[in-house]
């Protein structure tokens, strides 16, 4: 059931619930309808309106520009899910264990707790393709990407997920439960400004949350349980402004809150220039496996990743069209959908018959041949991607500038630093080295962008995937929540968030993400059962 603060009657409101989740987001709505399957009653307050929008101007940069803060972030109902591409794939066994050259800790859940809930959640997400337990062995690989033969000696082909585009909005995923349940209440324009606490010796326990909207309106929630899913840099917010009312609880015991701040970088290294053989570009795009797509991958193996000391990195082909084409109407028309918007732009740019011919040759190539049309002409570039090893120094924390509901604003100490582009130098190398020995090389060949030090930190960015300032861990000493995802020093406070996150790891965080959620959700229904 949808409310919303700002239109209600009543200046002052206070509820009850079993669990309180803070933001109706990705991980928000998500959590929620897991928690409703079993029976719980929930209670969500989301900050924004109906409409998801940009927030922007919310954070104060102190040294690079974190472009994830203003460009990654939608405020309201569906939050970032509004927004993102939907690419799911979990991250690998050897992401989780011990690497010394990225971190000294391994994740405290071993790959095995966490791939039950990847089906799961693949279930739920409508993903009906075929998992690949072994890239070296896959069929799968093999057969739709034949050209690719011989890169397996530094480089795993692993098949990305794309969500449909109907169900990436987590709002439209779960509209029916949202607007019909009774038991599970979303609260619009509801920002948290306070949360109380119990404080004990050693613990403390929330018996409050407060929400306040535009129009001055309070709400006031006492819930078993708080689950914070607001994103990393909000969720990383509303901990250090809890840290800091009482009195250090969460740091006292050297906890790094707010520290470790990565994200993913990725940069355009060059383009694939195809030796007139267009069927072997086309044979790296995306297929159509059970109606899902998936993108092939070039990650960089565990073993490579070790020997050479370097993290987790991956190569991609995205093509770009070099003007206005039909595929660019139907992009369009599907992110609205996605959006709840009505897209008009682009069918002033692209004439009707030029539309007509290009959506032909893509149902043809997506009903028949099971592969994504690429425009002729398109260009086809060289894209890597790479985890940012995570530093203390890059850090979130708060400054005395206060937003409109006079709460902290987040400060951003972040920079791509020359080992970051030591790696991307790294994997090039690796890449263009055993290019030449792939069935690949005879059609195409890789023409790689000029090299110069200016040139190598403008072209390098963050992608959105921000990780590590409430990091997961096995003690108190070196993380805020523990492997259920309990911040230590709170009883009955939980978050889900990529900012649990050690490291980043090789892929989107998004399945790994919702799987742990998954898991959250079994977690709490079991303690609520006692």
């Amino acid at each position: 059931m949808l409310r919303d603060l700002k239109e209600t009657g009543e200046k002052s409101l206070k509820c009850n619930t079993q669990v309180c989740i803070i933001g109706a987001g990705t991980a928000g709505l998500f959590l929620a309808a897991q928690l409703r399957k079993k029976g719980i009653e929930v209670t969500v307050l989301e900050g924004g309106g109906r409409r998801s929008r940009p927030l922007k101007g919310q954070c104060v940069f102190q040294d690079s520009i974190y472009h994830g803060a203003d460009e990654g972030r939608s405020f309201g109902l569906g939050g970032t899910s509004v927004l993102w591409g939907g690419q799911m794939l979990p991250l690998t066994e050897s992401d989780l264990s011990r690497r010394p050259w990225v971190l000294n800790e391994s994740w405290p859940l071993e790959y095995s707790e966490i791939k039950p809930y990847i089906q799961k959640v693949r279930h739920v997400l409508g993903l009906k393709s075929r998992i690949l337990e072994d890239p070296l062995k896959s069929t799968t690989v093999q057969k739709w990407f034949p050209l690719l033969s011989g890169i397996e000696k530094a480089f795993m082909v692993r098949l990305s997920e794309w969500i449909p585009f109907g169900k990436r909005n987590m709002f439209h995923l779960f509209r029916k439960e949202i607007e019909d349940d009774e038991k599970l209440v979303v609260w619009l324009n509801a920002n948290v400004v306070d949360m109380s606490s119990e404080v004990g010796t050693t613990t403390s326990r929330i018996s409050s949350v407060k929400a306040v909207g535009s129009n001055g309106n309070e709400l006031l929630i006492d819930a078993e349980y708080v689950v914070i899913c607001a994103g990393t840099l909000e969720s990383t917010r509303l901990m250090l402004e809890y840290n800091e009312k009482y009195s250090g609880c969460v740091t006292n015991a050297g906890a790094p809150l707010g520290k470790f701040f990565s994200d993913h970088l990725s940069v355009s290294a060059g383009k694939l220039i195809s030796h007139g053989k267009r069927k072997s570009m086309q044979s790296l795009m995306p297929v159509f496996d059970n109606g899902v797509m998936r993108t092939p991958r070039l990650e960089l193996s565990p073993y490579i990743q070790k020997e050479e000391e370097i993290p987790s990195a991956f190569v991609h082909f995205p093509f770009n069209t070099t003007e206005p084409a039909g595929l660019d109407v139907v992009r369009e028309v599907l992110r609205g959908r996605q959006q709840g918007k009505r897209p008009i732009s682009m069918f002033e740019n692209v004439g009707m018959l030029r539309v007509t011919k290009d959506i032909s040759a893509l149902a043809y190539q997506r009903f028949l041949k099971k592969r994504l049309w690429i425009p002729p002409g398109a260009e086809v570039s060289l894209q890597i991607d790479i985890e940012q090893v995570p530093q203390a120094s890059n850090q979130l924390f708060l400054t005395e500038d206060r937003d409109e509901y006079h709460r902290k604003k987040l400060a951003i100490e972040w920079r791509i630093s020359s080992r970051d582009i030591e790696v991307v130098e790294k994997v090039l190398q690796i890449l263009v080295s055993i290019w030449r020995e792939t069935r690949i090389a005879r059609y195409a060949e890789l023409h790689l962008n000029e090299k110069s030090e200016e040139n190598a930190y403008r072209s390098l960015y963050d992608v959105y995937h921000p990780t590590g300032t409430l990091r997961m861990g096995a003690s108190p000493s070196n993380s805020i929540v523990n492997r259920d995802l309990r911040v230590w020093c709170i009883e009955n406070c939980y978050i889900s968030s990529t900012a649990v996150f050690p490291t980043a790891g090789s892929a989107n965080p998004g399945l790994t993400h919702l799987a742990l959620t998954m898991r959250l959700a079994e977690h709490i229904s079991k303690i609520l059962a006692r």
